[in-house]
């Protein structure tokens, strides 16, 4: 007898069984149709020797000491700053658009605020929308900093991701079965409550139709130089074939005499990874948690049962506050901003 079944051995699934079986002894089986641990934040070696994110890029940042403290107890860590730089206009420019990346755009020397005057004129933010991603050119920063992210807390899992899950359910009190669907198992092993985190349309058999997402079809490819590009990813916000490229050596911190890259292009169809958010898709998911919510013994945690874009912190988050929950531990204070 299991007293939880966690279906998915991602970040949610992962700290959930961590947590249930080192704080409070709970006996957890852990259940993924995938082939490892990790979920989506799995990486591996490739045939060139080079560590890879086999789902696409990955890089850890948060601004929360709760989260960065609870994730280092499974592994160490080697600082790293994300950056980005955008081909526009047959320049690399850096990304999102900060002061130096206007100045270098217009061939001009402007302050921030010289910059935030410019910005002010329609004629200027259209052009940026037109070569940038839409969203972000609403969103100038102004100063120089050229850090794809600024939480206070950036760094990467000194020996990759899937070690990090693999210290994580490394319990005597964890057990773990992989290449197996859930429902195979929840007839066969006996358990008192379930913890799922995959996408909730599908846990009631896409009763009100299904949730949809957008997809990225990820194209790997070696070459034989140690370093190819001058920053970790080189966004094309103009192209109409893939929307960026990864030098993943920049993200890990390998030594190796090649490099191996991924590009992104976006689908329509394939592995669910963002949401399409229109307000009919936010009412249909609202009716599946309605229905979740109905549900005895059943908690579900996760992007997918969530049906949020989360980042990963924000997984880790949501994972803690659920095990709070069930341990009956009072909420903490909110963290300051």
């Amino acid at each position: 007898m299991f007293d939880y079944l966690i279906v998915g051995a991602g970040f949610a699934g992962s700290v959930l069984a961590e947590r249930l079986a080192s704080q409070l002894g709970k006996r957890v089986l852990v259940c993924d149709k995938r082939p490892h641990v990790g979920g989506n934040a799995y990486d591996c070696f490739d045939d060139a020797g080079i560590l890879i994110h086999k789902y696409g890029p990955q890089v850890f940042h948060t601004s929360s000491p709760r989260i960065f403290d609870y994730l280092s107890q499974f592994t160490a860590w080697r600082p790293y700053e994300h950056r980005v730089l955008a081909s526009v206009n047959g320049q690399l420019l850096p990304f999102p658009i900060n002061v130096d990346t206007i100045n270098r755009l217009y061939g001009t020397s402007m302050s921030p605020a010289e910059v935030q005057t410019f910005l002010a004129e329609t004629k200027t933010r259209r052009e940026l929308e037109e070569l940038f991603f839409r969203d972000v050119a609403r969103d100038v920063r102004m100063s120089y900093d050229d850090r794809f992210y600024t939480d206070e807390f950036q760094a990467m899992p000194l020996r990759g991701f899937t070690r990090m899950f693999e210290n994580m359910l490394d319990h005597r009190n964890i057990s773990l079965v992989l290449q197996t669907d859930y429902r195979d198992v929840v007839g066969e092993v006996p358990f008192r409550e379930m913890i799922y985190s995959g996408p909730i349309d599908a846990f009631f058999g896409y009763r009100f139709g299904k949730l949809p997402y957008l997809s990225v079809e990820l194209k790997f490819e070696t070459r034989d130089v140690a370093v190819y590009q001058p920053a970790a990813v080189i966004a094309h916000p103009s192209e109409p074939l893939y929307t960026r490229v990864t030098e993943l050596k920049w993200l890990t911190g390998q030594t190796h005499p090649k490099t191996t890259l991924v590009h992104e292009i976006p689908r329509a169809d394939g592995e669910p990874y963002y949401p399409v958010l229109r307000p009919e898709n936010i009412a249909l998911h609202r009716r599946y948690k309605a229905l979740g919510d109905s549900q005895g013994g059943v908690y579900f945690v996760g992007r997918l049962a969530t049906y949020r874009n989360c980042e990963m912190d924000e997984v880790v988050g949501q994972s803690l506050d659920l095990f709070d929950r069930i341990a009956g531990v009072a909420p903490a204070e909110p963290e300051a901003a």
